[in-house]
Formats: C-alpha cells, sequence, structure tokens
C-alpha cells in the first residue's frame, strides 16, 4: 500500500491495533490529485516549525512598528526601511503561500464542498466582503506595505481559516484517536501559543486598516485637499437627492462585514 494512496486501514479509537478491514477515504486533497503530497508535505512540515519559532521572534515587533510606519509615528532612517520592507514582505509572502500550500496539501476535497453546502450564505458573506476589501483596500492605498499584508491577512487568512476544517478531517482519517489528541489538539503552553497567533493576527489587521485610514486622511489633508472629494467614486441620484459613495466608504463597509464574520469564526474555534 502506497504511501498516499488515499486507502488506510480502520483503527481502534483508543489502540493502534488495526481492525482486519480496510476502508477507501471518500475525497482526496488537491496535493494527492496532482501527486505532490510527499513534497507539499515537507513543505508544510518545515513551514510549520519555521512559523512557530523564527517568525513568531519577528512578527509581534513588525506587527507593531510597521503600522506606525504607515500612519507616519515613526519614521525610520534610510538604512533601516529598506529592511522593514524586505521582513514585512517576506512574513506576509511566505505566510501566504504557507496557508495556501496547507490547505492543499491536508484539504480534504469532499469535506470542502460539505462546508460550502452547509452554509452557503455565511460563504457568501464571508469571502465575497474579503475579496471585496482587498480590492478596494489594494486600491485605496497601493503601497508595499498594504499589498502583500492586505492580500495575506484579509484574503488568503480567511479563505485558510473557512476550509480548515477540511485539514482536520484529512488528520482524523489517517491517525488514531490518541494520536490525533496527542499531536493535533492544542494543549497547556501551546493552546496558549496558537491562541495567541490567532489572535495576534485579527489584531495586526486591523492596526493595519487604521494606520491606512490616516495615512491616506492625513496626506490628503496635508495637500490641502477636500477628502471626499479626492475619494469620489460613484454619484447617484435616488429620488431627486444626491447620494456620493466613496472608496473608503466601500472599503470600511466591507472590512466590518468581514471582520464581524471572521471573528464569528474565531469565537466558534475558541470555545471548540
Amino acid at each position: 500500500m502506497k504511501k498516499w494512496e488515499g486507502i488506510y486501514r480502520i483503527y481502534d479509537n483508543n489502540s493502534y491495533s488495526p481492525i482486519s478491514k480496510r476502508i477507501c477515504i471518500p475525497g482526496l486533497t488537491l496535493a494527492e490529485r496532482f501527486g505532490c503530497m510527499d513534497f507539499f508535505d515537507g513543505y508544510n512540515f518545515i513551514c510549520t516549525i519555521l512559523r512557530f519559532s523564527l517568525f513568531l521572534l519577528i512578527s509581534p515587533w513588525l506587527l507593531i512598528l510597521v503600522p506606525c510606519i504607515i500612519a507616519g509615528f515613526y519614521t525610520p532612517s534610510s538604512e533601516l526601511e529598506p529592511v522593514f520592507i524586505v521582513l514585512w514582505n517576506l512574513l506576509h509572502i511566505s505566510n501566504g503561500i504557507w496557508m495556501i500550500a496547507y490547505v492543499f496539501c491536508y484539504g480534504n476535497i469532499e469535506t470542502m464542498k460539505v462546508i460550502i453546502k452547509a452554509n452557503p450564505v455565511n460563504a457568501f458573506w464571508l469571502i465575497g466582503s474579503s475579496v471585496s476589501y482587498t480590492i478596494s483596500s489594494i486600491m485605496y492605498s497601493p503601497t508595499v506595505y498594504n499589498i502583500p499584508a492586505v492580500i495575506s491577512m484579509s484574503f488568503i487568512l480567511t479563505v485558510h481559516k473557512f476550509f480548515f476544517g477540511s485539514t482536520i478531517v484529512f488528520f482524523k482519517l489517517r491517525t488514531t484517536r490518541t494520536n490525533y489528541e496527542f499531536f493535533f489538539v492544542p494543549k497547556g503552553c501551546f493552546a496558549k501559543l496558537w491562541l495567541f497567533v490567532d489572535s495576534e493576527e485579527i489584531i495586526s489587521d486591523v492596526l493595519r486598516h487604521l494606520a491606512i485610514l490616516y495615512s491616506v486622511q492625513a496626506s490628503l489633508e496635508a495637500q490641502g485637499k477636500n477628502v471626499l472629494d479626492q475619494e469620489n467614486l460613484v454619484g447617484l441620484t435616488i429620488a431627486g437627492k444626491a447620494f456620493q459613495v466613496t472608496l473608503r466608504q466601500v472599503m470600511n463597509t466591507s472590512y466590518t462585514v468581514s471582520l464581524i464574520f471572521r471573528f464569528s469564526n474565531f469565537t466558534r474555534y475558541v470555545k471548540g
């Protein structure tokens, strides 16, 4: 039996002894379908170690300092600024690729379909608001600090969390209950660390959003320009009354809706 062929023994829930019966697990992962499971399995193993070691030492400082740089509260020297830009982009690009690779490698395809069908309205608003916010935020502030962060922390992270349950199914179907609870259920210090990382992602994203709002408004006011005039997106006339929809309004509305659904999923995860 090959390592990733999708056929596995049924194990007793509390022991390592296999029952003399084999089943075909319904639905493979995308990595299994394309025959690259071994590569992505190794890649995810390395990225997980780096995410909870080296990156964990770097990310808190960057996630605090960079929003201050975006808002103009802190101006790094000409020697330090390229370092911040490189580290910031490296953090978000590598994290975004890892989140995609994780779902690609371990996301059970049939479970993904079930997740979407189980609550299509939630899926529409969660993913739709994230896409809307990502596009409007990039249009609002197309900078080297905002673009990689909003793509990684808004769109990719939302999709990753939405389909994360399909990866849990993958591991539950391929291990005993004892092994699953030992390796994949956060306990003690690791549970607190996991909660810290998830909380850090949400807080840092809110800080970045507030920072770009402040920086754009401060820049326009410094130039003596009317903020609303510069942000006009669409002019509407309804029942003889004129309405203006600005890019900032679209971005803020999309972000609010996205945060509500993301926070709802986050609290559901914390409660177990």
